[in-house]
């Protein structure tokens, strides 16, 4: 595999893909958060940037999909189309910033990184309150969105698990979940079964954040990564712009902390940014506004750990 030079040049990719959940909406959060300030967080840093659309929308829903993994041809074209688009900007020399969407385009996102990178090679941080590690057989609900770990591993059916030119794109020691509280119990087997490094929210606020975070760069132990961020992982105490908002999570604080931690790790190859909802949002968009109160620092600090090297 060819090794990953990154100047600080950024790709800003949009994903508008919402057939990977239940619910509509986050599709339209690209346009939404470059309105609110996306692009100029990297205009004040004097960042070039380029920008994509990786796909139209893909927003059509069908009354009669009930059957699991739902709207597979869609998410598969979203996918392939968000892969080769992180990939472009590998081969550039960018840094890949991908805004989704729902979680499901996390499946193109580090196929396209793993284009580029072995699977001893790249780690994944999943930076969520779920584990999204649910196959096609063991989901409840059926959407994709709750699968690309799984499919990332290889544990899917073909379609999903071959989306790139190797499977697995990951090993499962690579693979850490951080701030995770709303796990089904088939999940629970498959992380016990394949080794995954899960960093659960009540032994975060056990331990406390700095040591946990500690440990989760600690087992970091290949030289690129790859985090995915969900937004939902902050606790809906302060955020309910997204499907699934969940309690009993971190701050915006807390996120912003573990985000500008990975960055500066010199190991951060891409990151993405997924289930914001403007639908979701209140008038004033306060839900953008702290989802780009937290990209903003996270951005800084891969941008200055660039300097310093």
């Amino acid at each position: 595999m060819r090794k990953l030079v990154l100047l600080m040049q950024f790709s800003v990719i949009g994903a508008p893909l919402e057939l990977g959940c239940g619910t509509v909406g986050c599709s339209g959060a690209f346009s939404v958060l470059a309105r609110e300030g996306l692009l100029r967080v990297l205009e004040e840093q004097n960042l070039p940037y380029n920008t994509v659309t990786a796909f139209e929308p893909l927003v059509e829903r069908r009354a009669d999909e009930v059957k699991s993994p739902k709207y597979l041809a869609e998410v598969l074209k979203a996918c392939r189309a968000t892969r080769d688009a992180v990939a472009e900007a590998h081969k550039t020399h960018r840094f890949p910033l991908t805004i989704g969407g729902d979680h499901a385009l996390g499946l193109g996102t580090v196929a396209g990184t793993a284009e580029l990178c072995a699977p001893e090679e790249l780690s994944l941080v999943w930076v969520d309150a779920h584990t999204d590690i649910n196959t096609e057989d063991t989901s409840f609900s059926g959407n994709i969105h709750g699968m690309p770990i799984a499919a990332l591993l290889g544990l899917c059916r073909e379609e999903l698990s071959t989306l790139g030119t190797h499977t697995p794109k990951l090993l499962p020691q690579n693979v850490h979940i951080f701030f995770a509280r709303d796990i089904d119990p088939p999940e629970e087997e498959i992380i016990r079964r394949e080794g995954v490094h899960l960093y659960r929210m009540e032994e975060i606020r056990r331990e406390g954040l700095e040591k946990a975070l500690g440990r989760l760069l600690h087992n970091i132990r290949t030289p690129y990564m790859h985090v995915s961020w969900d937004v939902d992982s902050l606790d809906s105490g302060f955020f309910t712009a997204t499907g699934l908002p969940i309690p009993a999570g971190p701050s915006p604080a807390e996120v912003t902390e573990v985000l500008k931690a990975l960055m500066a790790s010199q190991k951060a190859v891409a990151l993405d940014c997924v289930e914001y909802n403007p639908l979701l949002d209140d008038e004033r968009f306060s839900g953008a506004k702290t989802v780009l109160s937290i990209l903003g620092p996270a951005i800084r600090a891969l941008e200055e750990t660039e300097k310093e090297q």
